[in-house]
């Protein structure tokens, strides 16, 4: 039985900011999964303090593969 996702993320720090690069596999499309109106997933950082943070919408082809390259300016999460 396949995992339901894997992946893997790179986080970089640069000049005061973050760079993160994620890779995600074995995704299922939201909308097969939880109904017609969920389009994409949302890729979320928490920080130490429990603020949370949207960096990103994750829509994986019909592959199930998806990658996302953002820059945040969290010094931790």
């Amino acid at each position: 039985m396949e995992p339901e996702i894997t992946g893997r993320a790179k986080v970089d720090g640069k000049a005061g900011r973050l760079a993160i690069d994620v890779e995600l596999n074995h995704m299922d499309r939201p909308n097969a999964k939880f109904g017609g109106q969920y389009l994409t997933y949302v890729l979320w950082a928490v920080t130490p303090e429990g603020r949370a943070v949207n960096l990103g919408e994750v829509r994986p082809g019909d592959d199930g593969k998806d990658k996302l390259k953002v820059t945040t300016d969290l010094q931790a999460f």
